[in-house]
């Protein structure tokens, strides 16, 4: 009882430690680890109001613990946001410009082969889809009706107008997977896009459980 006076009344070492610990944002990463966080949290991040400052000690916590706490929301912010995108099907390419949704492979007809279909959602100027792979192997080739005519084609990219959503269906462009491993219905597999601006896109596509009508 008498340990715990001293501490509320500040007069006993452990309060005049945590008064006088006090130091600038320059030299927090010199600070040991400490239980209340380990010392690569010492650094302001730069999303941070008042990032590159020292934050003022308040009464009982230094100043370094202020600054996790202040770092935290923002952090876990960010990385709920990109599980929350991942779960939904939905990936952003670089600097999010490209965003990619909705993929799906009907079931294949045939071993060996199976088409691809999914919408490219593009924010920034114009792109290209210059090739793709899946997580099952084989090659993904770009098809695409030929100019006049609803007979499909191979084609070396797929342009990506600027401001738009691309949507890679059946009767247009769209990918064309050969030599993959087996793909039941009902599972999934990564497609990952590469396009000659944004670069490379993962995105995870569902095998129906029927072929396409």
């Amino acid at each position: 009882m008498r340990g715990a006076s001293r501490l509320r009344g500040g007069t006993g070492p452990v309060s005049r430690s945590l008064a006088g610990s006090r130091a600038p944002a320059s030299r927090l990463a010199a600070l040991p680890a400490s239980p209340i966080a380990p010392r690569w949290a010492l650094l302001p991040l730069p999303c941070q109001p008042g990032a590159g400052r020292p934050l003022p000690d308040r009464p009982g916590i230094p100043g370094h613990a202020l600054a996790l706490v202040r770092a935290t929301p923002a952090v876990c912010l960010l990385a709920a946001s990109a599980a929350l995108l991942t779960a939904c099907g939905h990936a952003l390419g670089a600097g999010g410009g490209i965003h990619v949704s909705g993929a799906s492979i009907p079931l294949p007809a045939s071993p060996g082969r199976a088409d691809a279909y999914l919408d490219i959602r593009n924010n920034g100027p114009a792109d290209q889809l210059v090739s793709a792979r899946t997580s099952e192997g084989g090659t993904v080739t770009f098809r695409a009706p030929a100019a006049g005519s609803s007979a499909m084609r191979t084609v070396p990219d797929i342009p990506v107008p600027s401001h738009t959503t691309l949507r890679l269906v059946p009767n247009g462009a769209h990918l064309t997977i050969t030599g993959a491993r087996a793909l039941p219905g009902g599972t999934q597999i990564t497609l990952t896009l590469v396009f000659a601006r944004a670069g490379k896109v993962s995105v995870p596509a569902v095998i129906a459980n029927a072929p396409a009508s």
